[in-house]
């Protein structure tokens, strides 16, 4: 997985059947082919690095004007397009090819993440080892047209210094290299601007990585949206309410967010907000294109039905990333729909788009022009991924689409077989075999990955509902309580688990349990429900009112 980073020109060539490598490669490390595919095994000269893998570094055309307090780009426009190899390994992303190639798109060669509740915090700072793509892309210099050299040496990669120098390239020393501004001791560390713009997270427990989207510490908003801020990071024991209240009589009130800002914290929170407020923040364009793009990923999670009116303008989008997403949820599309302009993407410039377009749209018996090409690379994606359990996965629902039972099995067996600890490959295979009536197959499934992954949330959920139907509610409740503990933001869980309480009689409990934790789930609208429907089951006056006052 590490190794395609890590290494010179690497081809896996991974033999599904046979399930074995014949990997080939340059060099084990990060050296010239990682950036220069076209530069010869001799090195002969150096007229074979390519001028467009480079980009201006003077650094005295970031140039501030007049009483301009930051930088602009002077100069000639800037072609930053050398990024796209930066990001094939700075980004968390699925590859659609073997290896990858620097001379090539990135969204040719791979399909990023975009900011996912999992691996992001609602307001966008880094949980989850995200790597850098999705964090810079939402940052206001990566809009001004700040690029990677700018601040690594393009080839140790290293920072060109670690002082507040390395900001001050572009940002005025006079407004913000003084106390007045980062309000700590001179040469500290909290004078250090990345202290306060770029915390960092621990990953793999040595390895400490600085947040790109280059924020603002808001701990107004921590105090809302439990988000992460850097004063209480740094000043251990204090809390948001007080690094709030220390901000503000340093530099006065929050400005106030935007509605779109407001919208975007919510969803991405999993607070419900209405279908028009949701695209009414897909459809702002002061927003940037990473945070329109997730905003379009997570209509798949309200499961809200588009229609052709509201995606056409994202579907001929010059934005790649709203291409991307608006394929990938095609599925939210009645399938009459998805024959209008939605089939434009099967023919996109851009392979991740057109094969994720082709997953949606595999199964449809309609001629479409460019249909078979894309779901011919689509294939071969899935086929290079084999060795892990996505390409199986994804093998699997390619098979479903053409109504092809045995090769969906067959590939999520495979998945099993070469990637025992993914858990998703035995949740689809059980769900297969529970649609095809072989509940006994079904349950064997559920019990191998549990005892192969028992911390897996999504198998004690999928446990649960298998005991459910089999009529055994009194242990279904204790694999919805599993779920819920081990995936404790998710809504669902905690709903079918306080449902399974109500269905053996547990009422009271399921009141009781759901009063102290809904708090947890920023008072969800289906758990207020469920609560308000419970209370007035038991004839209970003062918990109905509690559910009810919930905000």
């Amino acid at each position: 997985m590490c190794a395609d980073c890590h290494s010179d020109n690497l081809k896996r060539n991974f033999n599904s059947e046979k399930e074995r490598f014949d990997t080939h490669f340059s060099n084990i490390n990060v050296g010239c082919k990682s950036c220069h595919n076209d530069i010869t095994d001799e090195h002969k000269t150096k007229k074979n690095i390519k001028a467009a893998q480079t980009s201006p570094t003077n650094m005295s055309q970031w140039k501030i004007i007049g009483d301009n307090k930051i930088a602009t780009w002077q100069g000639e426009p800037r072609d930053n397009s050398f990024m796209q190899g930066c990001y094939a390994c700075h980004s968390l992303r699925s590859p659609l090819t073997d290896g990858f190639d620097n001379s090539q798109a990135f969204l040719d060669q791979f399909s990023p993440s975009f900011l996912e509740p999992n691996l992001y915090h609602a307001d966008g700072q880094i949980k989850e080892e995200v790597y850098v793509f999705g964090s810079f892309a939402q940052s206001k210099i990566y809009k001004a047209g700040v690029n990677c050299v700018d601040c690594h040496d393009k080839h140790t990669m290293k920072v060109k210094t670690k002082t507040n120098g390395l900001c001050l390239q572009c940002h005025s020393a006079s407004e913000y290299n003084k106390p007045e501004h980062h309000c700590h001791k001179e040469q500290s560390t909290g004078a250090q601007c990345v202290s306060c713009h770029m915390p960092t997270n621990r990953y793999m427990g040595v390895d400490d990585r600085r947040d790109h989207s280059f924020k603002i510490p808001r701990p107004d908003i921590s105090i809302k949206y439990d988000t992460p801020n850097a004063c209480v990071q740094c000043h251990d024991g204090q809390t948001n309410e007080w690094a709030a209240s220390t901000l503000e009589k340093w530099h006065g009130k929050a400005p106030a967010l935007s509605a779109s800002e407001h919208s975007m914290l919510e969803l991405r929170s999993l607070k419900a907000i209405s279908q028009n407020a949701h695209i009414r923040l897909i459809n702002d364009f002061s927003l940037n294109e990473i945070d329109r793009a997730s905003a379009i990923a997570y209509l798949g999670n309200s499961g809200a039905e588009l229609n052709d009116a509201t995606v056409k303008s994202w579907v001929n989008s010059p934005l790649p990333l709203i291409r991307l997403a608006i394929a990938r949820v095609g599925f939210l599309l009645p399938e009459a729909e998805r024959l209008k302009s939605y089939k434009q993407l099967l023919t996109d410039k851009l392979k991740s788009v057109r094969v994720a377009a082709a997953q949606n749209l595999s199964q449809t018996a309609t001629q479409i022009s460019g249909l078979n090409q894309s779901i011919i690379e689509l294939a071969h994606a899935n086929t290079v991924n084999t060795w892990r359990g996505e390409g199986n996965i994804n093998q699997s629902m390619l098979a479903l689409n053409k109504q092809d039972i045995n090769g969906a099995i067959k590939s999520l067996q495979k998945g099993i077989t070469v990637d025992p600890y993914f858990d998703a490959s035995y949740v689809n295979l059980a769900d297969i075999y529970y649609r095809l009536g072989q509940t006994e197959k079904m349950q064997s499934v559920l019990n191998n990955g549990l005892t192969a992954v028992p911390s897996s949330a999504p198998l004690h959920y999928a446990n649960g509902m298998a005991l459910i139907r089999s009529g055994n509610k009194p242990a279904a409740v204790g694999s919805f309580k599993h779920a819920m503990a081990l995936e404790s933001n998710n809504v669902q869980y905690a709903y079918l688990y306080f449902l399974a309480l109500d269905s053996i009689g547990a009422t009271a409990q399921a009141v009781s349990e759901l009063k102290s934790k809904i708090s947890t789930y920023n008072n969800a609208v289906k758990l207020k429900s469920l609560g308000m429907s419970f209370t007035k089951k038991l004839k209970n006056a003062a918990g109905y009112q509690f559910f009810k006052q919930l905000k």
